[in-house]
């Protein structure tokens, strides 16, 4: 049993099984710790989530943003067939690991892995050599994903692998990606210690001075971080003690206005000296600078009208939604 033989090296171990959990069930258990998912956002090399939004989820303020949509459901029963694709591809053993594990030298380290794999002798994939025990990580995406381009590992999953080999010890991990479930590439991930040690370091800063204090950690802007704070509960009424933040946000504003003043001049001014140099009227010009070019050209934008779908009758076809919006103005004295 390849997860047997994972705990004997000594470096974590199991928290619980996860397969047939509920996912409400699972999500307590992942705000136990971090995760390998958590990595890339608290290390600043995430687009979709940030030390902010992990905050959130692990203290269970607002509800994760992932849902069993449609892709994780393919997704997820994809994984049986492509670890099946890896042991037969590599002549390796490929098996599902239906548990979570601890790290035992930094207990808020957690893992969930998609598969262990063991290879009995050497072998070569893409130029990288392995043997024995090291880890799985399986990704499912589509042609029009350009994460993979030029065959570049995104930082994320990086982050997520090496975390991975920080709580277990394994020496290496195969990243297989299914692509429109029709092709795939496999990609070796050697341990990276220099790395690792300082995962470790801005984990433990993490969970230790905010998730354990209970102090959330500064915004990064993200909009993901804005859709989690929407979600939270706030009362009709609040007095701040926070006024030196709307100072320096009215500094910046008026900075960006200003930037874009400047910015809409300088594109009057290019579209001018096109207009200068034309002697016809074309639908779409395109002018040349050096290494600059601009395209100018009409296009038509088709939209409902509302109040004719009203005064129809027709509202059954009217879609509402709602969001909150903040807006900041000074008081007037």
């Amino acid at each position: 049993m390849l997860a047997k033989q994972l705990v004997e090296l000594g470096y974590c171990t199991l928290v619980c099984r996860v397969s047939g959990m509920s996912r409400e069930k699972w999500l307590e258990k992942r705000r136990s710790g971090i995760g390998g998912s958590d990595a890339g956002a608290i290390m600043g090399l995430n687009k979709w989530a940030t030390p902010l939004t992990v905050y959130f989820a692990k203290k269970n303020i607002t509800k994760e943003q992932q849902s069993d949509n449609l892709a994780i459901q393919w997704g997820n029963m994809a994984e049986n067939a492509i670890r099946s694709g890896v042991a037969k591809e590599l002549g390796v053993k490929a098996v599902k690991v239906p548990y979570m594990f601890r790290s035992l030298e930094n207990p808020f380290m957690i893992a969930d892995l998609d598969g262990l794999v063991f290879a009995k002798d050497e072998i070569n994939v893409n130029g990288t050599k392995i043997q024995g025990l090291g880890g799985l990580e399986i990704k499912t995406t589509t042609k029009f994903n350009n994460e993979f381009k030029d065959d570049e590992i995104p930082d994320s999953y990086f982050c997520q692998v090496q975390h991975y080999m920080a709580v277990t010890g394994l020496k290496w991990f195969i990243l297989a990606v299914m692509i429109d479930r029709v092709g795939g590439k496999m990609y070796v991930i050697p341990r990276n210690e220099g790395f690792i040690e300082s995962l470790i370091e801005k984990e433990r800063v993490f969970w230790k001075e905010f998730v354990e204090a209970d102090i959330p950690p500064a915004p990064t802007g993200s909009d993901k971080e804005l859709e989690y704070i929407a979600a939270l509960p706030m009362a009709e009424s609040v007095e701040l003690d926070c006024e030196e933040l709307f100072d320096e946000k009215e500094q910046i504003d008026l900075t960006i206005k200003d930037l874009k003043a400047k910015s809409d001049a300088l594109k009057a001014q290019i579209l001018l000296n096109v207009a200068e140099k034309s002697d016809g009227s074309a639908e779409k010009t395109v002018a040349t600078a050096g290494q600059w070019k601009v395209t100018y050209s009409t296009q038509e934008r088709k939209t409902a009208d509302v109040k004719a779908l009203e005064k129809d009758g027709l509202t059954d076809y009217i879609k509402t939604s709602s969001s909150r919006v903040a807006r900041f103005t000074r008081i007037k004295a």
